[in-house]
């Protein structure tokens, strides 16, 4: 791009020395300097600064001009798309860190799902433990008497008088047994 709009300058700068010459003017040394080392912004001032331009000058300052539009243009609609890439780069990250959450959330949904399960199936084997020892009292003709309801502070029940208690701790469910036996 930017050697085509050195070409156009080269162009528009050969014609202004071509209109020189032939108004008599310029000099051939001074009009290849200024072709060979003025950047095309500079011919396009000096173009600007003649009364009189010929149709051909039009041409070349309109094309100098077009192309400066085209990159301009083309610089604007890739700092969009760098835009817009950056843009959906952050939304697929909130995207992920919103489903890591909510996966989080589901595990710990989960792991209070079966911490209550697990709770409830003690608290049930418990119960199953104490109608056992209920019906075995029943069957040797004794009384039977629960332990405390508050489970979170367990206390040894009293064992009668000639007889000797076995307490057996369950290591998977954290339960106690306990059996009475004569001496």
């Amino acid at each position: 791009m930017i050697a085509r709009i050195e070409e156009i300058a080269r162009t528009s700068a050969a014609l202004k020395q071509q209109r020189k010459q032939a108004s008599g003017a310029g000099t051939s040394s001074s009009g290849e300097a200024s072709s060979s080392g003025v950047s095309g912004s500079d011919d396009v001032a000096g173009s600007s600064q003649a009364p009189e331009m010929t149709l051909e000058e039009k041409r070349a300052r309109a094309k100098i001009l077009i192309e400066k539009e085209r990159m301009a243009k083309a610089e604007a609609a890739k700092e969009a798309a760098k835009a817009q890439e950056r843009e959906r780069r952050e939304i697929g990250q909130a995207l992920l860190e919103q489903k890591r959450k909510k996966e989080e959330a589901e595990m710990m949904k989960t792991a209070n799902t079966l911490k209550q399960d697990k709770l409830a199936q003690k608290r049930d084997m418990e119960a199953i433990r104490q109608q056992i020892a209920r019906d075995k009292a029943e069957r040797k003709g004794e009384t039977y008497t629960p332990p405390p309801v508050d489970a979170a502070t367990p206390t040894t029940p009293t064992v009668p008088e000639g007889k000797v208690q076995i307490n057996v701790k369950f290591p998977a469910t954290e339960a106690t047994l306990r059996k009475t036996f004569d001496e």
